[in-house]
């Protein structure tokens, strides 16, 4: 037996945030106002619900035919308990903070290090 699953959504004509950006390049300054306030709402209402909402990117942000913001992809998602914290690095690179992204390439680079023969890491001057 085949199980198969369909994911049924609301259409959203607007489509991604992204697209309007790239379109107009210079957006409005009220309707960015009025955008990130929606943004802060959803965000806000989330968190309170203890969903963490790990994925805010253009590409992630759906306008219905008002112009009102939809958050989707909830994939990078997490539950979280009133007053608990969470470590997990995720995202979508090209967005995170230059720090975060320096971090990330020196983890990467001692997870590499921790995987290559020693002789080769001392060799190259690291200890």
């Amino acid at each position: 037996i085949k199980i198969i699953y369909y994911l049924v959504s609301e259409y959203i004509p607007g489509g991604e945030l992204l697209a309007l950006i790239d379109k107009y390049s210079k957006l409005p300054e009220e309707l960015v106002k009025i955008l990130l306030a929606e943004i802060a709402v959803a965000i806000d209402f989330l968190h309170n619900a203890g969903v963490i909402y790990r994925d805010l990117k253009p590409e992630n942000i759906l306008l219905d035919s008002d112009c009102h913001v939809q958050l989707v992809d909830f994939g990078l998602s997490k539950w979280l308990s009133v007053g608990a914290r969470t470590t997990t690095l995720c995202g979508t690179l090209k967005y995170m903070v230059w720090v975060v992204t320096r971090c990330v390439t020196c983890e990467m680079a001692h997870a590499v290090a921790r995987t290559v023969s020693p002789s080769l890491v001392h060799a190259s001057g690291r200890h």
